[in-house]
């Protein structure tokens, strides 16, 4: 081999050297760092996994807000739909209790007027009997003295004239 420039006891040193330094290295760096990057590879597939759960919770609670938003609306919706109807009956209410005040009122008005209507008549029956009575006094004269008789006579005069 020496013909061929090797020497044999250095070669044999080199490759126990380089067995050495491989075992050392091996040891030393490539195993803590293989489990580096295992460790790190690890965490990163965890926090793959919470990012795609919070992902899916946030999803989750993403729909459960719209479903309660969608509720409140609909409940916001028949609220308003009540409230509505409760105004309309309220209308109905008033305008029939409005209703029946004014036909009380006129009601009222009416049986008021009917009685100044039968006072005044009565009224003006008397005023009537007075004046056909001093008509009659006058036209007639002393020759009937008797109010009574008077009257009598302007009674049945009226009630012949009114029917």
């Amino acid at each position: 081999m020496e013909q061929l420039g090797i020497n044999l006891p250095f070669l044999v040193a080199q490759i126990i050297n380089f067995l050495v330094i491989m075992t050392l290295l091996r040891m030393f760096l490539y195993k803590p760092m293989l489990n580096m990057l295992e460790t790190r590879r690890e965490r990163i597939r965890e926090s793959l996994s919470a990012a795609e759960t919070a992902k899916a919770e946030a999803a989750t609670r993403n729909r459960e807000n719209e479903e309660i938003i969608a509720q409140a609306r609909r409940e916001a919706q028949d609220i308003i739909r009540q409230a509505q109807e409760n105004a309309k009956r309220q209308e109905v209410d008033i305008l029939a209790q409005a209703r029946q005040e004014a036909d009380t009122v006129r009601q009222r008005a009416e049986g008021d007027i009917a009685q100044e209507r039968q006072q005044a008549m009565a009224s003006l029956r008397d005023e009537v009997a007075q004046l056909s009575l001093a008509i009659a006094r006058k036209t007639i004269g002393a020759s009937l003295v008797n109010e009574q008789a008077h009257s009598r006579i302007v009674e049945e005069i009226l009630a012949g004239g009114t029917k």
